[in-house]
């Protein structure tokens, strides 16, 4: 939150307005908590990334799906293609909508349900393919993805 949010925050749990005038308080001060909200949403929004960057994040993006059953880690990736950690987090998420992990998870499950319903791979095969260890973890996670156990598919 901005300092002005912070502000606004404050000023509408200290307010001491009755009746009408209490609620006209409280809806322009919600008002103004949005507008200072989208403000900074759009402004996220606008941060594009140059060539340099994005095809640095490409290359993220391509290690990552290259190396399924093995990730690196976020230091290693960040190593691999030249820039720290956290301007790789933030420029991930900028570029692909999600955190580097959560894509990464995305990726896993989307490839683990392609080899159980496409290359008729067991449940154990797809897991170990995409770097999972525990069958169990793998079911959840997968679940949670597509909303049926992968036995179902």
């Amino acid at each position: 939150m901005s300092p002005e949010m912070f502000q606004i925050v404050g000023q509408f749990f200290s307010n001491t307005y009755q009746g009408a005038l209490k609620m006209m308080f409280y809806k322009s001060h919600i008002s103004a908590l949005l507008s200072h909200y989208f403000g900074q949403l759009s402004s996220q929004q606008n941060q594009k990334l140059n060539t340099s960057q994005l095809h640095k994040i490409n290359l993220a993006q391509e290690i990552l799906t290259s190396n399924l059953d093995d990730p690196p880690s976020l230091t290693e990736l960040a190593q691999a293609i030249g820039i720290n950690t956290n301007k790789l987090k933030l420029d991930f998420k900028a570029q692909f909508g999600v955190p580097v992990f959560k894509y990464l998870q995305n990726e896993r499950l989307n490839k683990a349900y392609d080899l159980i319903k496409n290359e008729q791979k067991t449940i154990q095969e797809a897991a170990w393919a995409v770097g999972y260890d525990s069958l169990g973890s793998f079911s959840n996670a997968f679940e949670k993805k597509f909303g049926y156990r992968p036995s179902q598919v």
